[in-house]
């Protein structure tokens, strides 16, 4: 019987826990690397018990995660409202009436081709004021009433408001819908373009 060297056994097994920690901290650096570009910090813990393989990995990032809206689609013409709605808001934002009158055209267009009254009953009328509308002055008092149609028809509905977002501006005591997380206000304009909040 051949008696192992204490020396070569110590180093053998300082060896092998080496190796178990460098394949624990290479898996432990996958859990965070598996989602792609991070603007946030990510900490890791990595726990192995006795002798055994098992890791335990918990990975949380710091970075801002875009939380999925759950809502069921929206209507098919509704969408396309809220498409030309959406054009509508951001040549206001840019103080672009001649922006403002061809989105305003394409909304009134959409909104008469309800048959089916899904839109709320004023939408058509908002909409054909805001298509005669003067100036941004004008257009503005009309997109701010077409709005609070919209919104509060979209809410007794309980059809949620699909990509958008609801803004509001207390300056112009007013609420909006876009689909940018940043706030780019219709009714401020240039001014003002960021003056708001998100209220959903």
């Amino acid at each position: 019987m051949i008696c192992p060297n204490p020396k070569l056994v110590r180093l053998l097994l300082v060896s092998a826990l080496a190796g178990i920690a460098s394949s624990a901290l290479v898996l432990a650096q996958g859990c965070c690397g598996d989602t792609g570009a991070r603007t946030g910090g990510c900490t890791r813990e990595v726990t192995t018990t006795g002798h055994s393989d098992n890791l335990v990995h918990n990975c949380s990032h710091s970075a801002d995660v875009k939380v999925s809206r759950s809502a069921a689609p929206l209507p098919r013409l509704v969408q396309t409202v809220l498409s030309n709605y959406a054009e509508l808001q951001s040549a206001l934002a840019q103080d672009s009436m001649e922006k403002a009158k061809i989105a305003a055209a394409a909304l009134l267009k959409s909104v008469r081709t309800d048959t089916d009254d899904l839109l709320p009953p004023g939408a058509s009328q908002a909409a054909r004021v805001l298509a005669e509308s003067a100036d941004l002055a004008e257009a503005r008092s009309s997109f701010k009433e077409l709005s609070e149609i919209l919104i509060a028809h979209l809410k007794a509905r309980k059809l949620g408001f699909g990509e958008y977002h609801e803004a509001y501006c207390s300056m112009a005591k007013a609420s909006w819908l876009q689909a940018e997380r940043t706030i780019v206000n219709p009714y401020m304009g240039k001014q003002m373009l960021h003056c708001g909040q998100l209220k959903s």
